[in-house]
C-alpha cells in the first residue's frame, strides 16, 4: 500500500470489498513513522530517501505513506492486532471486516485501543 496515494487506497478497498467474505482479514505490513522524537526524524529521512529512489528508478509519483487506516475504518474494518518493529519503522496490522449485520447497516467500526492485541 505504500506505493499508493490515499485516493488509490480508498479505490482499492472499495473495489475489493464487495468480493470479501464477512469478517475478512486484511494483513498489512508497511513502513511507518515512529510517533515522535529522533526515531521519527530518522524514519522520515529513510522513507523519504526510499520514495526519492523509487521515483527516480520507476517514476513512482507517491511521495508519502498513505493513511490507509482511515480508509479501512470508513469501509467497516477494525484493527484487531498491531505490531511495531525496528523502533516503529515497520508495522504489521491485522484488520478485520465487518460481519453481515454491521455491513448491512453500513455502520463503520471504530478502532478500540483496549481491545487491540499485539501480534507475536
Amino acid at each position: 500500500l505504500d506505493c499508493l496515494s490515499d485516493a488509490e487506497v480508498e479505490a482499492l478497498i472499495s473495489r475489493l470489498q464487495p468480493g470479501l467474505a464477512p469478517r475478512a482479514r486484511w494483513l498489512v505490513s508497511e513502513f511507518a513513522l515512529a510517533p515522535r522524537g529522533l526515531r521519527r526524524r530518522a524514519g522520515q529521512l529513510l522513507i523519504g530517501g526510499l520514495y526519492l529512489a523509487f521515483a527516480l528508478l520507476t517514476g513512482l509519483e507517491t511521495r508519502r505513506l498513505p493513511d490507509y487506516s482511515a480508509a479501512f475504518i470508513r469501509h467497516g474494518f477494525h484493527l484487531a492486532a498491531d505490531r511495531r518493529l525496528l523502533g516503529g519503522l515497520l508495522r504489521a496490522e491485522l484488520w478485520i471486516g465487518a460481519g453481515p449485520r454491521v455491513a448491512a447497516d453500513r455502520a463503520p467500526l471504530q478502532p478500540q485501543p483496549g481491545r487491540v492485541r499485539m501480534l507475536r
